[in-house]
């Protein structure tokens, strides 16, 4: 005979022991799983028509798997019109959510520790939300993979606390659409888009940021937001009308930007701490800006084919900025403001122009623009100056203006319609200008110290004025 004690904790036993399986198979199909407490476990399958799906779990070793069955691109294992709701509270949480085909939605609540989600869509109208609250987060969400009309992807990831970690990968045709957004620790995002309607927006908060956005064809779009510590962020864009700003703002930043085909366009702005930036564009509407504010700054913009055109500005300590564009409408600014500041732009075909201004410590700026419609102007206040700006062929024009400390000017032009000034104020001051062929021009003006000048023009209209004083 048993006693109340024994019973009593065979009881307790089972309670804790939830499981719950559910089997659908055709038509209206609807589903509510409950479980409240200890080792929940649920299991719900269903294969044709009307799905719908609600699992809720509430403590410790949690699981859920939902299959709304296969219906996919291609094929008619039916599916019909899934929905599914699951929503886990504590411990050591799991999902998968499955839906093959037809008016695909899922949506999915972690709250507490080793949660783990995952979401597979394929084909039709796809929409996922998953949101994880804390410890070891993790996220993958995958949607249209396959051909056949694809789906209408659209997903919404939110992570807060502790090893967040976020994939979504959204292909083949129709309104790709995806937001990630994770709050604090290990974070790290990729999102892959591939046909049609693409976008993406990913947004971290803190610790050690990582983004990664991939998106190949039609109306792509991309901005990413990191504010604090390790970022890093990668962006490639291939064809049709790219945009891409990303943002980050405290610690060891560092972004690039590769976009490749049609409406080019990128904008990134880092803060303090290690900035670099990267952004390479090659092909139709190109534009460029990027900004940097303070410590180990260094840019690096390469523009290859059509409306080039990009503005570089950096603020404290060591600068050095690059920008190389090869052809069309090119144009450029460089702006850097205290310590190693240094430049070099190399502008090759058609309506080149370029304005760098430096401020502060060791300046040193390089321009080359080799054929068509060429200007360029310098000016650089305080300390170490150099310039040297070389242009080769047709409306050349330059303008150097350096003001105090070691200048030192060199202006090479060769051919068409020459023209140079050089201005240089205090110290060391020596100046060259070789102009060589058509309506050269020339005029020096050298302020305070060890002047020096030497102007050298060939053949054409010449001319010069130099006026050197103490």
């Amino acid at each position: 005979m048993l006693s109340a004690a024994t019973i009593m904790c065979a009881s307790v036993m089972i309670a804790q022991m939830n499981n719950s399986d559910v089997n659908q198979v055709g038509n209206s199909n609807t589903s509510d799983v409950s479980q409240t407490g200890l080792q929940n476990d649920s299991n719900v399958d269903t294969i044709g028509n009307d799905n719908d799906s609600d699992v809720i779990q509430n403590g410790t070793t949690n699981a859920s798997i939902v299959l709304q069955a296969g219906g996919g691109p291609g094929g008619d294992g039916s599916s019909d019109g899934n929905s599914s709701t699951v929503d886990q509270d504590g411990l050591s949480n799991f999902q998968i959510v499955w839906q093959d085909g037809d008016n695909n939605t899922a949506s999915l609540e972690q709250d507490g520790t080793t949660n783990n989600s995952d979401v597979d869509q394929w084909g039709d109208d796809n929409s996922s939300a998953t949101t994880q609250d804390g410890l070891s987060n993790f996220s993958i969400v995958s949607q249209g993979y396959g051909v056949a009309g694809d789906g209408a992807h659209t997903s919404t990831v939110s992570q807060q606390g502790e090893n967040n970690d976020s994939d979504v990968f959204q292909f083949g045709g129709t309104g790709n659409d995806s937001s990630v957004e994770q709050v604090g620790e290990d974070n790290n995002s990729i999102v892959l888009q591939d046909g049609t309607s693409n976008g993406s927006s990913v947004d971290q908060d803190g610790f050690l940021n990582d983004s990664f956005v991939d998106q190949i064809g039609n109306n792509n779009e991309s901005a990413v937001s990191q504010h604090n510590q390790g970022h890093n962020s990668n962006v490639l864009q291939l064809g049709n009308q790219n945009n891409s700003a990303v943002e980050q703002h405290g610690k060891t930043n560092i972004s690039t930007v590769d976009q490749i085909g049609n409406n080019n366009d990128s904008s990134v702005t880092q803060h303090g701490n290690t900035n670099t930036s990267d952004v390479d564009q090659l092909g139709n509407a190109n534009g460029s800006i990027v900004s940097q504010s303070g410590f180990m700054s260094n840019s690096d913009v390469d523009q290859i084919g059509m409306h080039n055109n990009s503005s570089v500005a950096q603020e404290g300590r060591t600068h050095i900025s690059t920008v190389n564009q090869l052809g069309n409408h090119n144009d450029s600014s460089v702006s850097q403001k205290g310590n190693s500041n240094d430049s070099n732009v190399l502008q090759s075909g058609n309506r080149n122009a370029s304005s760098v201004t430096q401020r502060g410590k060791t300046n040193m700026s390089t321009v080359d623009q080799l054929g068509n419609h060429n200007d360029s102007s310098v000016a650089q206040r305080g300390n170490t100056n150099i310039s040297d700006i070389d242009q080769i062929g047709n409306g050349n024009g330059s303008s150097v203006d350096q003001h105090g400390s070691h200048n030192n000017s060199d202006v090479d032009q060769i051919g068409n319609g020459n023209n140079s000034d050089v201005t240089q104020n205090g110290s060391q001051n020596m100046s060259t200008v070789l102009q060589t062929g058509m309506q050269n021009g020339s005029t020096v003006s050298q302020s305070g110290m060890n002047h020096m000048s030497v102007v050298t023009q060939t053949g054409n209209m010449n001319m010069s004025t130099v006026t050197q004083s103490n």
